[in-house]
């Protein structure tokens, strides 16, 4: 009888570790394909570049963005928890201004999801981007809306392919 007890415990235990689902690795660099990229409300830059690094439970996210063909990349690094908590960061705007905006990772199953708050002219500003690799780990999804005090004002799907 004990055996039995001790058999029915553990599986009631390792049952919730085989189910959950395995998070994806985006760490490497990533580069926008804009012919596989659209978007409604918004432009979509004209190129972008995102490396990113992991350090334990905590993501390194630089980025190079071009807005118009032939300017200048504006370049920022972003460093988030996957703890679900907010990390405040600070990002150069097209602009010229820099804005602060807090950014936290949470997970639905595989998908990354990314949640960025920030105000601005007293405006609240949400942006969320669903994160997902292909099968053959080449391939990053980035499916993106954005608010604007609680409207979505734009969203957009970005493809990105890794480099090796």
């Amino acid at each position: 009888m004990r055996r039995l007890l001790i058999a029915v415990a553990l599986m009631a235990f390792a049952a919730p570790v085989s189910a959950q689902v395995a998070k994806p690795s985006f760490v490497g660099t990533w580069a926008m394909d804009a012919a596989r990229s659209e978007s409604e409300g918004s432009a979509l830059p004209s190129a972008v570049i995102w490396t990113i690094a992991q350090r334990g439970d905590t993501l390194v996210w630089g980025r190079e963005t071009t807005y118009e063909a032939g300017s200048a990349a504006l370049s920022s690094k972003v460093t988030v928890g996957m703890d679900g908590k907010q990390w405040l960061n600070k990002a150069p705007q097209p602009d010229g201004t820099t804005r602060e905006a807090n950014y936290a990772i949470s997970w639905e199953g595989a998908t990354m999801v990314v949640t960025i708050t920030s105000e601005i002219q007293e405006m609240a500003i949400i942006q969320v981007a669903r994160r997902t690799t292909g099968a053959d780990g080449a391939t990053l999804s980035v499916a993106r809306t954005l608010s604007a005090d609680g409207e979505e004002v734009a969203k957009a799907t970005m493809v990105f392919a890794k480099r090796p």
